[in-house]
């Protein structure tokens, strides 16, 4: 919840660092990887632009879920307030009866 302001679509919460990311400084950083050839120690080998590619894939995907767990978090306490309502018409109802 803390970081929803920042995850639209356009970033990800990258957990290990505790931050957020944005997706088009990510995508250069994994180019630049590619290309250095630096150590993947998730592959055991260096990176290849098809394991960038992959990440990148992933990280678009995290970033989409993260900004539909953020809107669903921010709409909670207007779903809050409708269940309200719709217990007192409830209970309304059934002195009525």
């Amino acid at each position: 919840m803390k970081y929803c302001d920042g995850l639209n679509g356009k970033s990800f919460y990258y957990q290990l660092r505790n931050r957020i990311l944005n997706l088009e400084e990510y995508f250069h950083a994994l180019e630049n990887l590619a290309k250095a050839q630096v150590y993947n120690p998730e592959k055991r080998r260096q990176w290849s632009l098809q394991d960038a590619k992959k990440r990148w894939e992933e990280v678009k995907r995290q970033a989409q879920a993260d900004k539909e767990k953020c809107e669903l978090v921010q709409s909670l306490p207007e779903l809050e307030k409708r269940l309200e309502e719709l217990q007192k018409t409830t209970a309304a109802s059934d002195k009525k009866e």
